[in-house]
């Protein structure tokens, strides 16, 4: 169980071993499927509203461009925020899948180290008593749905207390989300079941509504909740991060300060990568090279909290 007060901050490497892309994997789907008219991707734009010319131009461009990621691209090119922003809903939600998410390797499965060793506890009570926040800058919904999976097959909770529960921890989404799960949604809030749904593409069209990317600015409810995680906070802890220098400058203005502990993952990152990492006094303890579930594992932080 956690005692300290820690904000988990999880990035697009975190959903990675459950089937989700990566920036770049994203950008190469993309090109791929906005290449031919025929093509499922270029079928959904076009009923959302994209005429394919737009599409093609948004096509050449990326795929010319290669970004690390399309949020990166679309924040140089606003013309594009629309279809690339649709492009981005409609490969997600294929990959909110449960049969998918089941079949993660367990040496790579860290959400399952997090809910069965490091959250858990003999009672419910032990549960609550965790002093936890998540922020994600994720649009899944793959963090509040093995969450609820957990809870409600390890001790029997309905989704009413699940949803109670996980209001307690707050899980913010910094950019938005592919929709609410229901058992978590507001009265007013669009939402949809964690699977698979073969979605058109004016339903694409409204979830995409729903996010916000890097440049188009962050509302003030999710600046507010992570200023007020961050200033409670005593361990910060980095999982799957890219540490895009404009999301870092971000969490730096909600609170971010040098003063908090920050530990953190960087599979993958060069030490130029990492850099802005390093510049905020983010530390490594389980080495350059290790993964999520390697970063829960050895980090003592978390097991002694």
């Amino acid at each position: 169980m956690i005692r300290q007060r820690i904000v988990f901050v999880i990035g697009a490497g975190a959903s990675h071993p459950y089937g989700f892309p990566l920036g770049t994997g994203l950008v190469d789907a993309t090109v791929t499927g906005t290449g031919a008219i025929a093509n499922r991707l270029c079928t959904v734009l076009m009923e959302a509203g994209n005429d394919y010319g737009h599409i093609r131009a948004f096509h050449t461009d990326l795929a010319a461009s290669r970004p690390r990621s399309i949020d990166q691209f679309l924040r140089r090119r606003p013309e594009y925020a629309t279809v690339g922003k649709q492009a981005i809903v409609q490969q997600l939600l294929l990959c909110e899948d449960a049969s998918v998410v089941a079949q993660c390797k367990s040496d790579a499965d860290w959400l399952t180290y997090l809910t069965s060793t490091v959250l858990c506890g003999e009672t419910l009570d032990d549960v609550l008593a965790n002093n936890v926040t998540f922020v994600t800058f994720n649009f899944d919904r793959l963090l509040e749905f093995r969450l609820t999976t957990w809870l409600s097959s390890t001790y029997g909770v309905s989704v009413d207390l699940v949803a109670d529960i996980l209001r307690k921890f707050g899980v913010i989404h910094v950019h938005g989300k592919l929709g609410a799960l229901p058992w978590l949604a507001a009265p007013d809030e669009l939402q949809r079941h964690f699977q698979p749904d073969n979605y058109d593409g004016r339903d694409v069209a409204k979830f995409a509504e729903q996010l916000h990317i890097i440049g188009d600015g962050v509302d003030d409810e999710p600046t507010d909740l992570v200023s007020r995680a961050l200033s409670a906070a005593d361990q910060v802890c980095f999982v799957g991060f890219g540490y895009d220098r404009t999301n870092m400058g971000w969490l730096q203005k909600c609170g971010l300060d040098k003063s908090l502990g920050r530990y953190g993952t960087r599979l993958g990152l060069t030490d130029a990568e990492a850099r802005p990492a390093t510049e905020a006094g983010i530390m490594f303890p389980a080495g350059v090279d290790a993964d999520a579930k390697a970063f829960l594992r050895r980090h003592t932080v978390l097991h002694d909290a």
